[in-house]
């Protein structure tokens, strides 16, 4: 990439986050597919990303250029066909496609920049334009504030002016008041002989009216009555004789004056003695109870006034403790104990499905199958294949070599599985373990070498099985008219490998149930040997021929060699080959397999991949 992909511009952020979204660009290649089939696959990226460029769909553009050149310069070079002289010409052709899209990156990435100037200075006059306004609605609180505040002033001022005009018209009056009361002071001492007749006529008046209130007041028996009474009649006596005092001494007008001359009610009538009709308080909850044997049915909290029992309201009176009944209809109903809540009953089923499709649609959508974490797959399968292991359904085997063992065999698992299965289906029994360990160091390492040449290949370059095929073909090792089937696809998915078992149970037309069957078995750059075995009497045993050294308990120690893992039932194979498959995985397999689904188009692509060819005898 040059500098001005990577440049630190204005879209810097921009890009940076499109390449986060994309997540690991590094493409891995498999051995086992032709390298023409990447190629074409690189082709299928350019043309979306010309598309894109074209459109000027920016980030579009990014992410594909960015996948096609590193896809093209990192991916494609692992591949060990990737130098060989018959695929020259595409790999030329992709090297000049390659820096073609790095140039068309670098105008994208200036597209971007000028973009994200543009957005930059939108934001800030936007900005601006937010805090113009918000300097704009301060102006116009402080304002409004200064308005109110002049507002309440004037009013303060309107305020004190009517108080000052109140004040000089009471003056006004104090004077008219001061000379009305001077005149009547004259007017007094002339007519002082009437005014004394007529207070002594009112002193009279107002001892007659004690009097008649005392004897009607006598007429009760009640001793704190009669006391109250004794005490209200020497109160109303020594109020009496105040007045007539401060009268005689000319400190208050006339009793009465202010009524006229002619007027007879000179006092308020007296307040009559409270009622002793006393009402006894409504029972108490437990006496009701009482009442009806203990029996009382709950109050509906919901009942109509016609069904409340009515009760006469009570209050106290104003003095003397005494309860006055009041007349008033109000109804008391008696305390009840609490209910407990009685919650709604939940709606119809109706009240779901009241004219929604929407609703409708979710009732009958399928739920969506959640899948396992692929590291708790691993621990699950590798739980279950050591349980098999202890009830000696799986046993292990190690073998006296493996490949790379002869500096001749190294990667040469493509070469050293169909050799095996040719030796199993040859055998009268079952392949042995000393013809394992022939085909691994001696009959491999020629033919391997042989088959490089031919192709054209450097050095230790796996090679693609169905070259092996051609070859072993061509030269009579494996015949055509016993080969069964091949089948392939997503390791972990029950119904692809169930495809696989199928196969090698039967066959492909599934009448190679009691025959012997093999098969090469290609995944995650490695081929191991799969061979039916007859136990006798009906039975097979399903082994599992793997030329890559591993650690085996053989001979009374542990030591790196081939393995041969054995299993005594179909079911037990099952499990032995998940356990093999989630074994493979890296820790960015696992990433990429929890993040994304199964994909025919992507399956060159996919850590979970396989191919098996098998054959029949």
């Amino acid at each position: 990439m040059t500098s001005k992909v990577a440049s630190n511009g204005p879209s810097k952020h921009r890009r940076a986050a499109l390449r986060q979204a994309e997540g690991d660009l590094g493409f891995s290649v498999s051995n086992f597919f032709p390298i023409e089939r990447y190629y074409t696959a690189a082709d299928k990226v350019l043309q979306s990303f010309n598309k894109a460029f074209e459109e000027k769909r920016l980030d579009d553009a990014y992410v594909l250029g960015l996948r096609f050149a590193t896809f093209s310069i990192e991916s494609l070079p692992q591949h060990d066909y990737y130098r060989a002289s018959r695929y020259a010409p595409l790999k030329r052709r992709n090297e000049q496609n390659v820096t073609s899209v790095i140039s068309r990156l670098e105008q994208v990435t200036m597209w971007m920049d000028t973009e994200e100037a543009e957005k930059e200075r939108l934001r800030q006059e936007y900005q601006r334009q937010v805090e113009a306004q918000r300097q704009k609605l301060q102006e116009a609180k402080v304002r409004k504030l200064q308005q109110l505040e002049e507002a309440r002033y004037k009013q303060l001022q309107e305020r004190i002016e009517q108080q000052r005009k109140k004040s000089q018209r009471g003056t006004t009056q104090n004077v008219e008041q001061s000379a009305m009361s001077k005149l009547q002071l004259l007017s007094s001492q002339n007519g002082s002989t009437s005014s004394e007749h007529l207070s002594s006529h009112m002193s009279d008046m107002n001892i007659g009216s004690d009097q008649r209130n005392c004897k009607s007041m006598s007429s009760l028996n009640t001793p704190s009555i009669n006391g109250e009474l004794e005490t209200s009649e020497r109160g109303s006596t020594s109020r009496r004789s105040r007045w007539q005092q401060q009268e005689e001494a000319g400190s208050i007008d006339a009793p009465g004056s202010h009524l006229g001359g002619d007027s007879d009610d000179v006092l308020p009538p007296p307040i009559p003695p409270p009622s002793l009709d006393i009402t006894p308080p409504p029972p108490s909850y437990n006496q009701v109870v009482a009442e009806h044997g203990g029996l009382v049915q709950p109050a509906n909290r919901r009942h109509s006034s016609d069904s409340m029992p009515s009760v006469q309201r009570t209050v106290s009176a104003p003095a003397g403790g005494a309860i006055i009944r009041s007349d008033s209809s109000d109804l008391i109903s008696f305390p009840e104990a609490p209910d407990e809540e009685i919650l709604p009953p939940p709606p119809p089923y109706s009240f779901f499905d009241r004219d929604s499709n929407r609703m409708k649609t979710k009732l009958i959508e399928p739920v969506k199958k959640v899948r396992l974490p692929i590291r708790k797959m691993q621990e699950q399968a590798t739980a279950e294949f050591s349980r098999l292991k202890q009830q000696k359904k799986i046993e292990v085997f190690g073998l006296g070599t493996y490949q790379g063992r002869n500096r001749n065999s190294t990667n040469g698992c493509t070469v050293i599985s169909p050799l095996v299965v040719s030796r199993h289906l040859n055998s009268p029994g079952s392949v042995s373990d000393d013809a394992i360990v022939h085909v691994i160091d001696k009959q491999c390492p020629p033919l391997l070498r042989d088959i490089r040449q031919k192709l054209e290949l450097e050095g230790d370059a796996l090679i693609i099985p169905s070259d092996v095929h051609d070859y072993l073909v061509d030269h009579k090792i494996l015949h055509q008219e016993k080969f069964s089937g091949a089948c392939g696809g997503n390791i972990l998915d029950e119904e692809h490998i169930g495809e696989f078992l199928r196969l090698l149970e039967g066959g492909e037309t599934g009448n190679a149930s009691m025959k012997k069957t093999g098969a090469a078995f290609f995944f995650h750059e490695h081929v191991v040997s799969i061979v039916k075995v007859p136990l006798g009497q009906g039975r097979f045993a399903y082994d599992m021929v793997d030329s890559m050294p591993r650690l085996v308990d053989a001979y009374n120690s542990s030591k790196m060699m081939a393995s041969r893992t054995r299993c005594y039932s179909l079911d037990a194979f099952a499990v032995l080959m998940k356990w093999y498959a989630c074994g493979k995985f890296s820790s960015s397999n696992c990433t990429y397999i929890d993040r994304n689904d199964w994909q025919e188009m992507m399956a060159d692509l996919d850590p979970r991949v396989f191919q098996a060819f098998v054959w029949t005898e």
